[in-house]
């Protein structure tokens, strides 16, 4: 197999602006993989959502740490 990097694929001057991820969708990507990771150890659906709802207050800073 060989390197995407030898052909240009994901060479970062021939990936267009266009094709990042915006800001919220690499929020979104981060709580999708945080509530997978949690599920995973054994949390509920239900307790994974109040732990991300805590850290979104945190990281607002309308909780403190």
């Amino acid at each position: 197999m060989s390197d995407p990097y030898e052909r240009g694929a994901l060479h970062p001057e021939t990936v267009s602006p266009e094709r990042y991820l915006s800001r919220e969708d690499l929020g979104r990507l981060a709580n999708y993989k945080w509530r997978y990771s949690l599920e995973s150890h054994g949390f509920t659906a239900a307790e994974a959502g109040r732990l991300l709802f805590a850290k979104h207050l945190v990281a607002t800073e309308r909780l403190g740490r």
